[in-house]
C-alpha cells in the first residue's frame, strides 16, 4: 500500500502542467492534515469567532452520496511534449480511487493513515 502512495506522489511530482498542480496540491492537503485540530464544531469558525448556522428553514438538504469513485490518470502525451490532435487522448490510468464515508480506498485496498507518512516524505523529495 505505501508503494501506490510513493508512486501516486512520484507520477504527480513527474507529471507536467495541470497535473503537476493537482499533485502539488494533493501534497499540501496531505502536509496540512499531519497538523491536526481541524475537528468540526457548529456554530464556531475557524478563528474561534461565531457564525450563524446554516440551517436556513424551508432549505433543502441535498445527501452527499454514499460512494464516490474516480480514476488517477496521467496524461502521458503532454508529459511527453505533445498534444494529440482530434479527439483521441493519451490517459493513462494510475489507479482508482473510491471513497466510502470515511473510508478511502486506492485499488480496492483501504488507505491506512499511517501510510500518510510515506506521501508527505515523498512530497517532500520532490519539492526539492
Amino acid at each position: 500500500m505505501k508503494r501506490i502512495w510513493v508512486m501516486l506522489a512520484i507520477a504527480a511530482a513527474m507529471a507536467g502542467g495541470a497535473a503537476r498542480a493537482q499533485g502539488d496540491d494533493a501534497c499540501s492537503r496531505a502536509m496540512r492534515a499531519q497538523t491536526g485540530g481541524a475537528d468540526y464544531q457548529p456554530g464556531v469558525d475557524v478563528h474561534g469567532k461565531a457564525v450563524a448556522p446554516a440551517d436556513v428553514a424551508g432549505t433543502i438538504r441535498i445527501e452527499p452520496p454514499k460512494v464516490i469513485e474516480f480514476p488517477v490518470t496521467l496524461d502521458v502525451a503532454r508529459r511527453a511534449g505533445f498534444a494529440p490532435r482530434g479527439p483521441y487522448e493519451a490517459n493513462l490510468e494510475v489507479a482508482k480511487v473510491r471513497i466510502e464515508g470515511s473510508r478511502v480506498f486506492i485499488n480496492g485496498q483501504a488507505v491506512n493513515p499511517d501510510d500518510s507518512t510515506e506521501l508527505i516524505a515523498a512530497c517532500r523529495a520532490a519539492r526539492k
